[in-house]
């Protein structure tokens, strides 16, 4: 049993290298999948249900920048989990979502704005949400 666990750890150690490599390539529908399948596998798993939510958070980011229904599923799922304590990644992720379904680039840099005052956005967050915001009208402001 030991083993098969050890097994599932180091095939999803390097799902989430392919997930990583596959954003640095643009392929976001990819990376959003293997983000996605982590969480599931974790989730599933009493031991590793703690690190569900950093995966459903990356691929919903994923999601935002090449499918907005994906996004919008991922979110549901992020809810269905709970999210003890602090909400603001969930509020975060939601915001964005709606500033891009309604093209809206002023709420979309607000809601990063907001987001960054809690938490720090690292290079990788940073690049995908400037593919994101390629959909929204108007200028968005670098967030960089």
């Amino acid at each position: 049993m030991r083993g098969d666990f050890t097994k599932d750890i180091l095939a999803n150690k390097s799902l989430i290298k392919a997930a990583d490599l596959a954003v640095l390539e643009g392929d976001y529908y990819k990376a959003a999948d293997y983000y996605k399948s982590q969480a599931d596998w974790a989730t599933g798993n009493g031991l590793m249900r703690h690190s569900t939510k950093p995966y459903l958070f990356k691929a919903t980011l994923c999601y935002l920048a090449v499918d907005l229904v994906q996004a919008a599923k991922v979110i549901e799922e992020y809810l269905k989990i709970g999210t003890p304590g602090d909400e603001s990644e969930l509020n975060f992720l939601r915001g964005l979502l709606d500033s891009i379904e309604n093209k809206s680039s002023e709420d979309f840099t607000a809601q990063v704005a907001m987001y960054r005052q809690k938490r720090a956005l690292d290079d990788w967050q940073e690049e995908t949400l400037k593919i994101a915001s390629h959909g929204l009208e108007g200028p968005v402001d670098d967030f960089a």
